[in-house]
């Protein structure tokens, strides 16, 4: 029961590392101009809807999700396709990155999480893979 718990709290709180990091990037990009800011505010959004409505409930399963590959692929060119024109957007775009890098690690730790979960509810036979 106290591994049970465990797990719960670590998972939460990989949860809410990811969430908040999502947030932070969201208002990072709110920063954009238009036309770029509106494509990568949309991001997030299906980012978002992805987790909440397939991850989770797959997690919850014991399955690592393996959607939202396309919407993390999405992020990344979209911040490509953006040519910084200013010092201030040249700061801000490397700023974003820094956020994008941090999500994508932030994500990868919950996926593993859900592995790493299975392999202590199984005795440890369970590997990651890693």
């Amino acid at each position: 029961m106290v591994g049970d718990w465990t797990t719960l709290t670590e998972t939460q709180e990989k949860v809410d590392h990811e969430a908040s990091t999502l947030a932070a990037f969201y208002l990072d990009v709110s920063r954009y101009p238009e036309p770029h800011r509106g494509r990568l505010q949309n991001d997030p959004r299906r980012y978002t809807r992805e987790v909440i409505d397939v991850a989770w409930p797959e997690q919850q399963k014991g399955i690592v999700p393996r959607g939202n590959v396309a919407n993390v692929a999405d992020l990344a060119n979209d911040l490509a396709a953006f040519e910084p024109a200013s010092e201030e957007q040249k700061t801000l775009h490397r700023e974003t990155y820094d956020r994008f890098n941090e999500l994508v690690e932030r994500r990868r730790s919950r996926l593993l999480g859900v592995t790493a979960g299975l392999s202590s509810a199984c005795g440890g036979s369970f590997t990651s893979g890693r």
